[in-house]
């Protein structure tokens, strides 16, 4: 089986089970894999990783916009005058 058909196996197969990450990155995880001789438990860990903080930080999104802040402010904002005294 040629390389272009496994890996669409693969993004296939990770649709299936809800990995949308791994199936972007297979390809390019794949070519750094090549390019660094790493090894078949770096390349699952590698994906798994990527899946895991791409999760992570779609919460934490999902959780800000869920809590309907009124305005988002930054230190910036701040007038430091104000709070002199």
């Amino acid at each position: 089986m040629s390389h272009a058909a496994t890996i669409a196996i693969i993004e296939g197969l990770c649709k299936e089970l809800k990995l949308p990450t791994i199936a972007r990155q297979l390809a390019a995880v794949c070519r750094q894999a090549q390019d660094g001789s790493w090894t078949y438990e770096a390349v699952v860990q590698e994906l798994l990783s990527l899946e895991v903080t791409t999760r992570q930080q779609n919460v934490a999104h999902r959780r800000i916009a869920e809590a309907r802040f009124p305005d988002t402010k930054t230190l910036d904002m701040l007038d430091w005058a104000a709070l002199r005294g």
